[in-house]
This record gives structure tokens, C-alpha cells and sequence, in this order.
């Protein structure tokens, strides 16, 4: 009988061992502790309707910049939306915003329309 819960320990040993080895990853990106980062992303991103130029770095760090306006921060991908942390303008500091997003051709085109306002879609072309 102790053999039977010797060779049944180390099999149970053998389980816990193999699955401590696995890491829950996504798909297209790195995980952060709260949510990742899609490499789609990274690189920059120019819209031809609003003029506006987004930069997303492979450290988490995004910049946006259009006529008369530019805002700069931290992104994640989290629950299916993209999520931006803001760090200037100063206005913004620490305020997190929403949005959906989606990618087409191949990954060149990005879709951005906010959470709240999903008829205000923007699409911007990989560069």
C-alpha cells in the first residue's frame, strides 16, 4: 500500500513541477502585470483624416500628436481594449482612457474609436 501513494506522490510531484513551468502568454504581446502589450502596435501610426501621428514604443510608452494637439503616457492592452495612461499634458496627468481597437490588412491599418463614443472611429496606416 505505501508503494502505491510513493509512486502516486511522485507523479503528483511530477504534474505540479511541469505545470509551474507554464506562463499564461497573449498572443501577439508581453505580459505586464496588468494586461500587455501587442506588438502590432509598436512603431508609428499616421491618419490622413485627423492628421494625427501615434508612436508606440516597445517599453509601454505612447506618444500622439495632431494640429494643436499632443499627449504622451503609457498603453496597455487589457481586457480586449487598449488603455491609455496619461503623463502630459498636465491637465491629463494620471488619467486613464478606453478605447477599442481593431487591425486590418494584414496589420497596416489600426482602428481607434473610444469606449464611450464607438461612432468616432479613426483609422491610421503603419509607417
Amino acid at each position: 500500500m505505501n508503494k502505491y501513494f510513493i509512486v502516486f506522490g511522485c507523479i503528483l510531484l511530477l504534474i505540479f513541477v511541469g505545470l509551474s513551468g507554464c506562463e499564461e502568454n497573449s498572443e501577439n504581446g508581453d505580459n505586464n502585470e496588468n494586461g500587455f502589450l501587442d506588438t502590432r502596435f509598436f512603431g508609428t501610426w499616421i491618419s490622413e483624416e485627423n492628421e494625427g501621428i501615434y508612436t508606440f514604443s516597445s517599453d509601454g510608452a505612447f506618444s500622439f500628436s495632431a494640429p494643436e494637439e499632443e499627449y504622451t503616457g503609457t498603453y496597455e492592452v487589457k481586457d480586449e481594449k487598449l488603455w491609455f495612461t496619461y503623463t502630459s499634458p498636465l491637465e491629463l496627468e494620471g488619467e486613464i482612457e478606453g478605447f477599442n481597437y481593431s487591425f486590418s490588412g494584414n496589420d497596416t491599418i489600426f482602428t481607434i474609436s473610444p469606449i464611450d463614443y464607438p461612432e468616432f472611429e479613426i483609422a491610421f496606416l503603419k509607417q
